[in-house]
């Protein structure tokens, strides 16, 4: 889902005159390092996130809250990575990051949810969504599409995660 996000974000850009992110389908001598700390890193910060904290906020604050809850933890566990020269992250402004990862957020939520509290599901969501930062690349031109089609796909999980707790839920006559 994650590179199909990003590749129709990057073909609307480039359908309203922009040029090819840098990074478009950039693969290098370091590309099988990079898969290999993605595979590594979404491991460790997924079964942090999902493995551990997910469960417990849902059960005190319902999946809804508790995806926007960890989406911003999530945000801000990378904000160090602003300010690293080099990082995907450099140079960018933490707002759109924010609502960016709040909608993976969402995303891992709803793969939880439906492999039942698995965490693989999450992990390889996570490596997808680096490698496609990676190898797809984006520009700054995109990124109002990234948000927005982001934006669409945490009202539509969110509705869904009401929508079947409001089913779960026995209805008094």
């Amino acid at each position: 889902m994650v590179p199909a996000l990003v590749t129709l974000a990057n073909l609307l850009a480039l359908a309203a005159g922009d040029a090819p992110p840098r990074a478009w389908l950039h693969f290098d001598s370091s590309t099988p390092l990079l898969l290999v700390a993605f595979v590594l890193f979404g491991f460790a910060e997924q079964t942090g996130w999902r493995g551990y904290a997910l469960p417990r906020l849902t059960r005190r604050f319902g999946l809804p809250a508790s995806s926007a809850l960890l989406g911003t933890l999530w945000a801000t566990w990378h904000l160090p990575l602003f300010f690293v020269v080099g990082s995907g992250q450099y140079g960018q402004a933490f707002a759109p990051y924010l609502l960016e990862v709040t909608g993976w957020s969402f995303l891992m939520s709803w793969l939880w949810r439906r492999a039942q509290g698995a965490v693989l599901p999450c992990v390889l969501a996570h490596m997808s969504i680096n490698v496609t930062a990676v190898t797809l690349g984006t520009t700054e031109h995109s990124a109002p599409w990234r948000l927005a089609l982001w934006a669409m796909l945490i009202v539509s999980l969110a509705w869904s995660f009401v929508r079947e707790a409001r089913q779960a839920t026995p209805r008094c006559a």
